[in-house]
């Protein structure tokens, strides 16, 4: 028969494992929701700002691939610098292609 401290010992572990699994999950809902719903909402709401939007995430995903890009030409293998230059072209096309 276990004691009332080691019973309360175990009790805390399982409520801190069950505290930190809560919070994970929680985390990785709010990834998975800025990641997929929240632009859609956005551009319901508000579809006058769409192309706005649009273009600062091209601008982003530009700026992303030209750092991996420099990144890759100097420390990486060709190809792989080759890709990141053409996804950060591919996306600063994007950008231009919203411009007014």
């Amino acid at each position: 028969m276990a004691s009332p401290a080691e019973t309360a010992k175990e009790e805390a572990a399982r409520q801190a494992v069950g505290l930190l699994f809560g919070l994970a999950a929680a985390a990785l809902f709010v990834l998975v929701q800025k990641k997929m719903g929240a632009v859609g909402i956005q551009d319901y709401l508000d579809p006058q700002g769409a192309p706005l939007r649009r273009m600062e995430a091209a601008k982003r995903a530009q700026e992303r691939w030209d750092r991996v890009s420099v990144w890759c030409w100097r420390f990486g293998p060709w190809q792989a610098a080759m890709v990141a230059h053409r996804r950060a072209e591919a996306a600063r096309r994007r950008y231009e292609a919203e411009r007014p």
